[in-house]
């Protein structure tokens, strides 16, 4: 019986330390996809533009009344990056950039400060110098040399490069950072309207929330199991009375049990977050959710079928990640309090 028992005990406090491991991971996971949340990507339908039209169009967006923040940036094919100090080669894919960078992959910010500078992702850095840090280090493109300003971590092995007029770049999609998320898409929609812009709009503000909102899960989760052993006390406690004995903890349960139920919906109602753009401007639109989700279906498959970035992609990798750990979270904490 006693090891039964002791079983038992080593069951929950094991299923409890599971759980918090992977919530904490699930908290991790869920920041870094809120971290990007604010990065919307244009994909403009025209052939492109030249460095030189994009800084036109950023100088007018500047004195718009709310201007957005703004990189241009486009993929220029395969490349070869040189290490002539070790002779070392790797093909990689070429991205050209505004001064922006770091709204297309972050930590390329110093990119801003070096036009002659590139940044490698640390696959590539690791096969030309044996290093992920490779910073300091010189690499050629052709007959071109850039000095490596710093490393990314990336699904693809890429080469960043600032877009300069000789170069030729040809940038063909737009990172907007909006202040603020909801709205997001509307907000975008107004700056290619000033600016004469046509485009597909990726914008994945949906699964930031749902991020949020599925980290409430296990707190919920938790209230709930605490109704069910306080319900269980009232039961004993009315089964006491009922034998003609008195039981003082009766009242108190109830109590108890009303506080943590108002407690639990104060807290999904202080804490749930819903984006705008799922709220149908008249109750009466039956087509708004059919709209809404084909919306959010296009959006997702756009991010594999086009050449969104490394951002997006790893924007979703990020949730998937999330998703896991907040789910394995959820069950073993159900499973490890089962009966208990």
């Amino acid at each position: 019986m006693k090891r039964k028992k002791g079983l038992r005990w080593f069951r929950i406090l094991a299923g409890m330390l599971l759980t918090a491991l992977l919530y904490r991971a699930a908290a991790a996971e869920s920041a870094r996809v809120n971290e990007r949340a604010d990065i919307t990507v244009i994909q403009m339908k025209a052939r492109g533009l030249t460095a030189a039209d994009a800084g036109e169009i950023q100088e007018r967006e500047l004195e718009a009344e709310e201007p957005l923040e703004l990189n241009f940036w486009g993929e220029a094919g395969e490349r070869t990056v040189t290490s002539r100090v070790n002779g070392k080669s790797e093909p990689v894919s070429l991205l050209y950039t505004g001064e922006k960078s770091g709204l297309v992959l972050p930590g390329t910010e110093i990119l801003s400060w070096k036009e002659n500078g590139c940044c490698l992702d640390k696959k590539t850095a690791d096969a030309l110098f044996g290093t992920e840090e490779a910073a300091g280090q010189t690499v050629w493109m052709g007959e071109k040399e850039y000095t490596v300003c710093g490393t990314f971590e990336s699904f693809r092995k890429l080469v960043l490069c600032r877009a300069r007029r000789e170069d030729g770049a040809v940038l063909t999609a737009i990172s907007c950072r909006v202040p603020k998320e909801d709205g997001a898409a509307s907000r975008v929609q107004e700056f290619m309207m000033r600016q004469n812009l046509a485009g597909e709009v990726t914008d994945l503000t949906f699964l930031a929330y749902l991020s949020r909102n599925l980290m409430l899960l296990l707190p919920v989760c938790l209230g709930i199991r605490l109704l069910q052993m306080i319900s269980r006390a009232i039961s004993g406690a009315e089964e006491t009375q009922t034998n003609g004995k008195r039981d003082t903890f009766a009242l108190p349960l109830r109590c108890l049990r009303l506080i943590l139920i108002v407690g639990i919906c104060v807290f999904l109602w202080e804490n749930i977050r819903i984006p705008s753009d799922m709220i149908p401007s008249r109750w009466s639109d039956f087509s708004f959710w059919g709209t809404w989700w084909e919306t959010q279906k296009e959006n997702l498959l756009r991010v594999f079928f086009m050449a969104q970035g490394e951002t997006q992609v790893m924007f979703l990798w990020n949730f998937c990640r999330f998703v896991c750990a907040s789910a394995g979270a959820v069950f073993c904490f159900l499973l490890c309090t089962d009966g208990a």
